[in-house]
């Protein structure tokens, strides 16, 4: 992957359901937090002492902050969705990064607004993917 700088990343929501994307904007900070969940195999006869262990589920949580803007199209469709539960709380995602991109489908949780006295008003959302986090190409 090319070297590239954290401002370069671009967050888009599916907006409808229908492949509309709108691109969550005032991002200040972009975080990947991959996960595993192990099983422990470890017992008596395990080699020298050592534990054992093997991948059960990998999973993927992103986190975006950045500025609040009440009227960025991207951050109210994450909120929209955000307030929903079942299977109407799952949004379709696709960030650009690196000269790549990753299509995911992922529930959000949201911060609609927060800072201190001399602050902007900041937003987060954190995302967690279900299913897969597809990679693919950019094209220009």
């Amino acid at each position: 992957m090319a070297k590239f700088l954290a401002k370069e990343i671009k967050v888009e929501i599916d907006t409808d359901g229908l492949g509309t994307l709108a691109e969550i904007k005032e991002l200040t900070s972009f975080e990947h937090n991959p996960a595993t969940d192990r099983v422990d195999l470890t017992d008596f006869d395990s080699t020298d002492g050592r534990k054992e262990s093997t991948v059960v589920f990998r999973g993927d949580t992103f986190v975006l902050q950045g500025k609040a803007e009440p009227d960025d199209d991207g951050q109210i469709a994450v909120a929209a969705v955000a307030a929903l539960q079942g299977d109407d709380a799952v949004a379709a995602y696709k960030i650009s990064a690196g000269g790549k991109t990753y299509d995911f489908s992922a529930t959000a949780e949201v911060k609609l607004f927060g800072g201190g006295l001399t602050d902007g008003a900041t937003w987060q959302a954190t995302l967690e993917v279900t299913g897969v986090l597809t990679p693919g190409v950019v094209t220009p």
